[in-house]
């Protein structure tokens, strides 16, 4: 039956011009309930590339369910009509990506490399054979860099006259990610999305996007919104999700109801956004307007152990929490929220989280102070560190 949809999908396209089409190259939540979803919606051809067997199998069902919550209401929104290819060696995929106009790598930072590796034929071959045909790129991840990372490795496996294709026939931009999506994992169909801000894309690229909802591209310096953007909404839902995995709860929006979890999350945002704002030269009106998502009317289920996923991460030295708290005592700012967030993030245990298990085995093995340094990147006798360890220890002793 799977083959049979994927067919008839096939045979539609053929007779409809789509607006665009786009390979999405990670079929998860994000792939499959943002870009699946809103690329569907503004009438582009939607195709979906995951190494994940249990992900594509799932897909080729034939359609999957968003419940997107937005500010107004919340709609329900049937996708169909995509294909879905499987990393295999084989290249099943190589005529959506030969013929995209887009190729969004929605995938954690560590599987960009991998999957950077894996296009590199596929984007040979059309430096080879479509060198009039336009190309854009973008990864959709939190963390900063990334970009010139995916640059430095095209660049150091294309030929010279690769390279001249390259730079005038592709456009690989930063994305700032600002949808949550929630699902019981990476291959559900059915999906929740907060739908209450666009993405945005650095300009110019070689698409257009003007008919595909909540899409945006901007002007303004990208890496700069990016790394605002992780350092205001990003930090709130970190420290919202690491307190609220300590109280038992199971949404952000749950944990967020809760007062001291709601004081903490608000404490972060009073201590870092007039900091940031300082730092960066950024009005302090216009951060805070980056700071805060609007709500939707219904709550969203966004499950605490995405947010709060891969805590080696998201406690490092310059990522959200951190860096907040070291900017904050650099200018005069007592970050007491930011370093129990900091604290409550040390503590996170999740059994499915692999990096969470490997930072509870340094604490284990090192101590709360070594180990506290290890995560964040800081010295053990550094005040960000000492004052988390002993906020450690009070959440260890429930004292």
């Amino acid at each position: 039956m799977g083959q049979v949809k994927e067919m008839k999908a096939m045979e539609q396209k053929k007779e409809r011009k789509p607006a665009g089409r786009i390979l999405v190259i990670g079929a998860g939540r994000e792939g499959k309930g943002y870009l699946g979803n809103v690329f569907s919606e503004g009438g582009w051809e939607v195709a979906f590339l995951d190494r994940d067997a249990a992900v594509i199998k799932a897909l080729k069902k034939g359609s999957y369910e968003v419940m997107e919550y937005r500010a107004e209401d919340t709609r329900k929104r049937i996708v169909e009509g995509y294909t879905a290819f499987l990393a295999d060696k084989a290249y099943g995929c190589r005529p959506a990506a030969l013929e995209a106009d887009v190729i969004a790598l929605c995938l954690y930072p560590a599987d960009i490399p991998e999957a950077i590796e894996y296009l590199l034929p596929l984007l040979k071959e059309r430096a080879a054979h479509l060198t009039e045909k336009k190309l854009t790129i973008f990864p959709c991840t939190n963390e900063s860099g990334q970009v010139p990372l995916i640059d430095r490795k095209l660049r150091e496996s294309f030929e010279p006259w690769e390279i001249t294709w390259y730079e005038s026939h592709v456009a690989l931009r930063d994305a700032v990610v600002r949808r949550p999506v929630g699902a019981v994992s990476s291959s559900s169909l059915q999906l929740e999305a907060g739908v209450v801000c666009p993405m945005l894309v650095g300009e110019p690229i070689y698409a257009d996007f003007s008919g595909v909802p909540w899409m945006q591209t901007t002007p303004e310096d990208i890496d700069l919104l990016k790394e605002l953007k992780v350092h205001t909404i990003n930090c709130a839902h970190a420290a919202t999700a690491y307190a609220g995995y300590l109280k038992g709860y199971q949404t952000i929006d749950e944990a967020a109801a809760d007062p001291q979890i709601r004081s903490i999350r608000d404490g972060v945002l009073e201590e870092a956004v007039p900091v940031l704002a300082k730092v960066y030269g950024v009005p302090l009106d216009s951060l805070w307007e980056l700071a805060v998502f609007p709500e939707s009317k219904e709550p969203f289920s966004d499950p605490i152990v995405r947010v709060a996923y891969d805590p080696l991460r998201k406690l490092a030295r310059h990522d959200r929490l951190t860096a907040n708290a070291c900017l904050c005592l650099e200018h005069g700012v007592d970050p007491v929220n930011l370093i129990q967030s900091i604290a409550n993030g040390l503590a996170y245990d999740a059994s499915g989280d692999e990096k969470a298990q490997i930072m509870q085995h340094w604490i284990a093995q090192l101590g709360i102070g070594k180990a506290a340094a290890k995560v964040t990147g800081l010295s053990e006798d550094h005040p960000v560190v000492r004052r988390a360890a002993a906020a450690y220890h009070k959440i260890c002793t429930g004292q």
